[in-house]
């Protein structure tokens, strides 16, 4: 080989070498701290999951599921409304998860979403669940790694989240407008914008029956006094929404959305069930209520829908239950 073509090569070599170092020096400093920061004892690429277990809020619906690997270092995530038949789930995902990398966390969710395929469980308790572990795998990585898991999806948008304090107001009496003032005030003086209050209220003495779907003329009225008191309470100073929980039929819903418009809500969430985006297009576009939905929606092919038919005004996913962060993601995305 002649001088020339060999100091080429090297001068070649030397250029392929920063470039492929580039990557890794441009991201800025956060990047090179996390690389700095990763736990010298931890070795990612040998990571192993070893055990998952999962624990249960007594008297609630919350699952709780803590990955263990052969490092000592572990992960904890939470899914909703998967108590019931959740157990069995785990231990299933626990022995697919076992001797796996945690840190390849979208193909284990996809493996482990696409094994209940042909049973059916795109929806429901298997997806609680998943996002209850897919949750904990991103913890688990973020802990390996030594960085905040938004870090792991691609950084933050914004240090502050704006939240709402929701109420529980029909626990134990039916609540009169009072209680909703009430309520209304303390969000105010607590420094919340906004305050949800929940209108599906099954000790209303004017309800039907059970089984019946339809709200009455009064409770219809006791709907927007409730909501109209905390109104004039706290005036324009926050943001009140209520909450159906999907326990009407489309008539109400209809009825409900139009009599609350003069109360400008931030949103009417779930005044019916979520399966029918094409009812819900209907009551979206006959009001002026914004309508919300989605606490009962699952993965993104869920989603979907609700978007191509403009069913709602705003979407709302339950990470805990829609798929977990990734998902989320991939939902927000759509």
């Amino acid at each position: 080989m002649s001088s020339s073509r060999r100091s080429f090569l090297n001068k070649a070599a030397l250029v392929a070498a920063t470039a492929a170092a580039t990557p890794f020096t441009t991201f800025g400093k956060g990047f090179e701290d996390a690389i700095d920061k990763t736990p010298k004892l931890s070795a990612p690429s040998d990571l192993k999951i070893t055990d998952v277990k999962c624990a249960f809020i007594r008297g609630g619906n919350g699952l709780f599921v803590k990955i263990h690997t052969n490092q000592g270092i572990y992960g904890c995530g939470e899914g909703v409304d998967a108590v019931a038949g959740s157990y069995p789930l785990v231990q299933r995902m626990g022995r697919f998860l076992k001797d796996q990398n945690p840190l390849n966390v979208n193909r284990l969710f996809e493996q482990l979403r696409k094994a209940a395929f042909f049973g059916g469980a795109q929806s429901g308790v298997y997806v609680a669940v998943l996002s209850a572990v897919e949750t904990a795998l991103w913890d688990l990585a973020g802990k390996a790694l030594n960085v905040p898991v938004y870090q792991l999806l691609g950084g933050k948008f914004r240090d502050r989240v704006r939240v709402y304090m929701d109420t529980a107001l029909y626990q134990n009496q039916l609540p009169k407008p009072e209680d909703f003032a009430k309520a209304a005030k303390e969000a105010v003086s607590m420094g919340f914008n906004a305050v949800k209050f929940d209108l599906d209220q099954a000790n209303d003495p004017n309800r039907y029956d059970r089984w019946n779907w339809t709200a009455s003329p009064m409770e219809i009225q006791r709907m927007y006094d409730q909501m109209a008191a905390a109104r004039q309470a706290v005036g324009n100073k926050i943001d009140i929404c209520a909450d159906m929980h999907g326990r009407y039929d489309s008539p109400t819903a209809h009825r409900v959305a139009k009599v609350l418009e003069p109360l400008n809500l931030m949103w009417l969430e779930e005044p019916i069930p979520a399966e029918n985006a094409d009812a819900y297009a209907e009551i979206t576009k006959s009001t002026s209520t914004p309508i919300c939905a989605g606490e009962n929606h699952y993965l993104a092919y869920g989603f979907r829908p609700l978007l191509e038919k403009g069913a709602v005004d705003i979407i709302m996913p339950d990470l805990q239950k829609a798929g977990g962060l990734g998902e989320g993601q991939r939902i927000a995305n759509l």
